[in-house]
């Protein structure tokens, strides 16, 4: 061998070297990280007469975004996860329920995100529950927004802060329209959709919502709204009319007691009181007893209390008679995706799966996304087929959206589950390119070449 040869030849066996030992690193700290996922730490003691706390961050969701490892990292960090699995969450309130080392629910609801009208009427139905249990929940909030108050309604106390507000304005659907625009920078926006109902692809060929867009969105944030309005009215004891007066005529009424929104949130029944912090936290410390670690009342958060009795997801060894469940959340896309999106082929896998474990009993798909691709979507429509075809049952349970994309999935289950604010429909197809050779001309831009076809 050449001197050229054997020099590069050591080049290669170095960077060889340098990859196997970087594999190495990386397989050990993965098997340490999971380790310490399965050990962890002795799960927190509960103590007797506590409260549970139900303080989230982040969204209500059916499945947690990102990969697993890197919220397991994130989390040995100190890192808090972002997001509440909706189940989780369910299945702690009703476990405190029965616990009688849990004396009530204190919620604070200021880094709640969101999530979708059905998962709140779960965890509300939840709390109703631990109520009829003879416990008591109390809330207290800096300020309210619509889907806080929500839950906030079910609670046998409601606390306002002096400064804070309930802001409940309806539900509404408004989009940005960009038609004029791409005639002004004379951009050719190509668009090709099926079905006189879907408007996805109208922001780029009109200035306002068509008639077919409005009349049909009108129907389901009407039923939205009506759902919410009769869910808090009964929740709060309030009677007809209340809550669309308080906001509908929100500046009238504000203008007659000098603009006080706490105030006016008492005054029509959605809030017991007025509190600042210190004064919610000491009512707690009388309830409760003084907890001398945190500096504040005797509680369990409901994340330590999940790990304290065990509630996580089981985990089914194969072989286990079961009934699997898929989760399906957020939007379609091609390829394999993390958690928190639905990509094609990584679900696809995840029902090839199931179908050849003849240990599972049945299946459920839990659906709760607004679409996305339409290859995608078939790629697993194909696969929930051939589980089908098993003749073991396959049922759809449709969470807060399952539309477009997320009814194509869905709609060759055996039993399609929905609740009654849950959104689907939105059947057809829409896609859209833009070319820009007018607007390239505009600025002396041009392009020329040639080529076989």
């Amino acid at each position: 061998m050449s001197a050229v040869g054997q020099f590069f030849g050591g080049v290669g066996f170095v960077f060889d070297l340098v990859r196997k030992v970087m594999h190495f690193i990386v397989l050990a700290l993965f098997f340490l990280i999971l380790g310490a996922s399965f050990t962890g730490e002795t799960p927190p003691p509960v103590p007797s007469g506590a409260a549970l706390l139900l303080d989230f961050d982040g969204p209500l969701v059916e499945q947690l975004s990102g990969d697993p490892v890197d919220r397991a990292v994130e989390e040995l960090q100190g890192a808090p996860i972002a997001g509440v699995l909706v189940r989780q969450l369910v299945r702690a309130i009703d476990t405190a329920a029965e616990d009688d080392r849990i004396s009530a629910i204190v919620m604070r609801l200021e880094r709640l995100g969101g999530g979708g009208l059905t998962k709140y009427q779960l965890v509300a139905d939840a709390l109703d529950r631990f109520r009829a249990s003879g416990k008591s929940v109390i809330v207290y909030g800096d300020g309210y927004t619509q889907s806080h108050y929500f839950l906030a309604a079910h609670a046998d106390e409601v606390y306002l802060h002096p400064s804070g507000g309930v802001a409940i304005d309806g539900f509404g659907r408004f989009r940005t329209y960009y038609r004029e625009a791409i005639d002004k920078l004379q951009i050719d926006w190509n668009v090709f959709k099926v079905g006189e109902y879907k408007s996805f692809v109208e922001p780029y060929l009109r200035d306002n919502m068509s008639a077919e867009d409005r009349a049909s969105s009108m129907v389901w944030l009407n039923q939205l709204w009506d759902i919410y309005v009769a869910d808090v009215s009964d929740a709060r004891g309030l009677s007809a009319g209340v809550l669309s007066a308080y906001t509908e005529n929100l500046a009238a009424n504000l203008d007659k007691n000098g603009g006080n929104v706490a105030a006016l949130a008492v005054d029509a029944g959605l809030v017991d009181a007025l509190k600042n912090r210190d004064e919610f936290r000491s009512d707690m410390n009388g309830r409760f007893g003084p907890d001398s670690t945190t500096g504040t009342y005797k509680h369990i958060p409901f994340s330590d209390y999940i790990v304290a009795q065990g509630l996580a997801d089981p985990v089914v060894r194969p072989g286990t008679d079961a009934v699997g469940v898929i989760v399906a959340s957020g939007q379609i896309l091609d390829g394999r995706q993390p958690s928190g999106t639905i990509g094609g082929d990584s679900l696809a896998d995840l029902v090839r799966q199931a179908t050849a474990d003849n240990s599972l009993k049945g299946l459920v798909l839990v659906v709760d996304s607004g679409g996305g691709s339409k290859f995608a979507s078939e790629v697993i429509q194909r696969e929930l087929l051939g589980f089908k075809a098993t003749g073991r049952p396959l049922i759809a349970y449709m969470s807060s959206v399952a539309a477009s994309g997320g009814y194509w999935i869905s709609m060759d289950a055996d039993e399609i589950w929905a609740n009654e604010a849950t959104i689907t429909g939105s059947i057809g197809i829409g896609g859209f390119f833009p070319t820009f050779q007018r607007s390239l001309d505009s600025l002396g831009i041009h392009v020329d070449g040639i080529g076989t076809t």
